[in-house]
This record gives structure tokens, C-alpha cells and sequence, in this order.
């Protein structure tokens, strides 16, 4: 077993989702078609990310963090605007503060090699109306989640022997941390979720066990 996961073995689920929650009404949207990924499971994915939720923000949609981490999940202010919600430069001008101004949520259309990531924008406009416009948050949640997992693959960090539990713990690891990279001449050791797995830098053990209990657990 790899350092990361055998040092996260034993040690539990911090904030573990209670299953009957799946069921209420604030439930996330459901699994989009273009949002699949790998061997998961509709099922396994909908309840990764369901648990991703109640590990960030105690499953609310309204949610400010401390550096102004966004909504249920969290998401942080270089990450919207690396996802096209903040207009380009708004974290370099105003730093994290840029989500409290208006002229900063200026949508626009970031494209890839797999997604035009139309999936999440619902033209929000500023600070309220994303932390009111759930779907928007539960679609982009899905779309990092499966951008997430093509660049764990891609960096090694999943393999394709992983079970599915393992898979769920290394994407909310990489979530934490960054998919990460292999080792390169300036980082020996690698990167982000790449490094946690290989050589345990980086605290996110409780991130790893809890993407493992939404298969073992929530999804059984």
C-alpha cells in the first residue's frame, strides 16, 4: 500500500454524510450525462459528491469560508475564476475580496479539449445570486470532479487497478490538494495529490477517508 493511504488506514471519517440525508429534499442535483467518469458509478459519483458537500460546509448552499471559499463545496476564489464565473485577473487585482465585487462576476466561456464548460454558468452575476443558484454549484462541482479525475489519471496518482474506493479517495485528496505531478527535476517528490499518495506531503487523510466512505458506506 502507498504511504498516503497506508497512513490514512485505521483512522476513520471525520465528518461522515448520514445516509439519510441522501434523501432530503437539499440533495444535490442529479448526475448530469456529461459529467461520468472512469469505472463510477452514477450512484458512487452522486455520493462522493453529496459527502464532498457535507465535508466542506455542513451541506450549505450559502456558505462563506474564512478566505472566501465559496457555497456547499467550498470552491475557492481562484478556482472560480479558473472555471470562467470570475473575469480573468480578478484574483490578482482584488485578491480573494474579488467575489464581493459586482463588475468581477463577469462569465465567461472557458474552453477545453473535452467540455466547453457551459455546464455551470447560469449567467451568474454576482456574489448572491451563486450562493442562491444551487444547480450552478452542484454542476460545477461535477465538472471539477471530472476534471479531476482525467488529471489524476494522467498524473498516475489514480491507476487503473485502484478500486472504486480508492478512485472516490483520491479525488477528494486532489480536490484538497491539487490532481498535483510526477516528480520533475524541482520537486522531487512530485505534487499536490500525486505526492500524498507517494511520499504522504500534504495533510488530507481525512479528505481520502472520506471519499472512500461515500463508496463503502454511502453507496452499498
Amino acid at each position: 500500500m502507498d504511504i498516503g493511504p497506508r497512513n490514512a488506514a485505521g483512522k476513520g471519517t471525520a465528518s461522515p454524510l448520514p445516509i439519510s440525508w441522501l434523501g432530503r429534499i437539499d440533495s444535490p442535483a442529479a448526475l448530469p450525462n456529461w459529467a461520468q467518469y472512469g469505472e463510477l458509478s452514477t450512484t458512487q459519483i452522486y455520493n462522493l459528491q453529496s459527502q464532498i458537500g457535507y465535508s466542506e460546509s455542513g451541506w450549505n448552499y450559502a456558505a462563506i469560508g474564512t478566505d472566501n471559499q465559496l457555497g456547499r463545496y467550498q470552491f475557492a476564489t481562484i478556482t472560480l475564476e479558473s472555471y470562467g464565473l470570475l473575469a480573468a485577473d480578478s484574483n490578482s487585482e482584488y485578491g480573494t475580496d474579488c467575489v464581493n465585487y459586482r463588475h468581477c462576476w463577469t462569465p465567461a466561456i472557458v474552453r477545453s479539449t473535452v467540455n466547453a464548460y457551459l455546464n455551470y454558468m447560469y449567467n451568474i452575476p454576482d456574489l448572491s445570486i451563486f450562493l442562491t443558484t444551487t444547480v450552478a454549484q452542484d454542476h460545477l462541482s461535477y465538472q471539477r470532479m471530472y476534471d479531476l479525475y482525467r488529471d489524476l489519471i494522467r498524473s498516475t496518482a489514480i491507476q487503473a487497478t485502484d478500486p472504486d474506493d480508492v478512485v472516490a479517495g483520491m479525488i477528494y485528496v486532489g480536490w484538497k490538494l491539487g490532481a498535483g505531478t510526477p516528480p520533475s527535476k524541482g520537486t522531487e517528490s512530485g505534487t499536490g495529490a500525486y505526492a500524498w499518495r507517494y511520499h504522504g506531503h500534504g495533510e488530507a487523510t481525512s479528505n481520502y477517508n472520506a471519499g472512500r466512505y461515500a463508496i463503502t458506506v454511502l453507496s452499498q
